[in-house]
């Protein structure tokens, strides 16, 4: 068996931290949403 074993497991590594991020960002996002719209009401 050569390196191409573990290539899989890598991949399988690559997508997971993927989509951590992507969902760390999504709530970024979310808060920053709710924080313009609390400054909104607080500027009426």
């Amino acid at each position: 068996m050569g390196g191409l074993a573990h290539v899989p497991i890598l991949i399988f590594i690559v997508n997971f931290v993927k989509g951590k991020f992507e969902s760390i960002a999504a709530k970024v996002v979310e808060v920053d949403k709710e924080e313009l719209k609390a400054e909104k009401l607080n500027d009426s």
